[in-house]
């Protein structure tokens, strides 16, 4: 991203002559960010991952994301939508699309730090995001998809030619991979019963917490249409620790406590909401095996996809060890939230 076209982009978008930047940011594990100081403000860049925005209609489904993030911040929940011009958040920056948002001053919760209050207070957003329902034309029901077991083998050939350093990773588990996307396949018919529209990937990484300890609610590219009862116990494992630990009972809790106190839990038959989330994360490995061995993608992102390949293995399968225990957990929760 060269100096001259962001002050272009800038200028186009009245956003004042670049002081400071771009500066490179931490940020999530698709796309690069940069922060930029101008005469009028802070702002944050997202340089939208090259891959990505070569995907058929891809842009159309940034700008439905995008009113989707504006009607829920109109609503006052705390959501941060990315600056519109000419009727879209993706501006052209030299061969670059990127994204532009007001900085704001905030953190993500430390990995690993457990916080029932503020579990609770995520727990409520959740349930706030599912309770109000904005009209956004144009948006497709979720495509809950499998991958079958020739799908999986073909990666791994194509991750042998390539020498991938998952794949002795992958070869251990690969037989409870194919059972697992089996039987994910077979909750897609009670998955797509009951839909609404969410952000779809309210993970610790995508809140910022304010020095008043409140949240602000970032990244809303994935924003769609879900499964109600998969996100709220997807996200409730993913902010009490329980997603990779038996520890967390107490967070866990709280995180159901606070969705019942904004809106009635689910209908989703337990079992099916948790192959949902076992989906997820095998849509991710999948996209991550291609991504750490295919000639489109640079080495920073081959990279850091062959590291999640490894990483999210062995969250699938400790997810998968404690099936029965996390899916009485989830329905008891609820139950004790009466």
């Amino acid at each position: 991203m060269q100096n001259d076209q962001l002050q272009t982009l800038f200028d186009n978008l009245k956003l004042g002559r670049v002081v400071v930047g771009p500066e490179k940011v931490s940020g999530g594990l698709l796309h690069r960010m940069w922060r930029v100081t101008t005469e009028s403000g802070l702002y944050a860049v997202k340089h939208l991952n090259p891959e990505i925005m070569s995907r058929p209609n891809i842009e159309d489904i940034y700008i439905l994301s995008e009113k989707i993030a504006s009607a829920y911040a109109s609503q006052g929940i705390p959501a941060i939508p990315a600056i519109v011009h000419n009727g879209s958040p993706l501006h052209k920056c030299g061969h670059d699309t990127v994204m532009i948002y007001k900085w704001f001053d905030g953190v993500p919760a430390v990995v690993g730090s457990i916080d029932p209050n503020r579990n609770f207070k995520i727990g409520a957003i959740i349930a706030a995001l599912h309770q109000y329902q904005p009209e956004i034309e144009g948006l497709d029901r979720p495509a809950f998809t499998g991958f079958d077991e020739k799908h999986w083998h073909d990666l791994l050939k194509q991750a042998r030619e390539k020498s991938a350093s998952w794949i002795m990773d992958f070869e251990k588990v690969i037989s409870e991979i194919i059972v697992l996307s089996s039987e994910y396949s077979h909750a897609t018919n009670t998955l797509s019963s009951e839909t609404l529209i969410s952000h779809r990937d309210m993970d610790q990484k995508n809140v910022l917490w304010t020095d008043d300890n409140k949240p602000l609610i970032i990244d809303w590219e994935a924003a769609g249409m879900t499964n109600p009862a998969m996100e709220l116990f997807d996200m409730a494992l993913n902010w009490s620790g329980m997603a990779k630990t038996d520890e967390g009972l107490d967070a866990f809790a709280s995180f159901i406590r606070g969705y019942k106190s904004v809106r009635k839990a689910p209908e989703t038959d337990a079992k099916a909401a948790f192959l949902g989330i076992i989906g997820n994360w095998l849509e991710w490995i999948e996209y991550n095996m291609r991504r750490s061995v295919g000639d489109q993608f640079d080495d920073e992102d081959k990279s850091l996809g062959a590291k999640e390949v490894s990483s999210t293995l062995k969250t699938v399968m400790s997810l998968h060890s404690r099936s029965e225990q996390l899916v009485n957990l989830y329905e008891s929760s609820l139950m004790g939230s009466e």
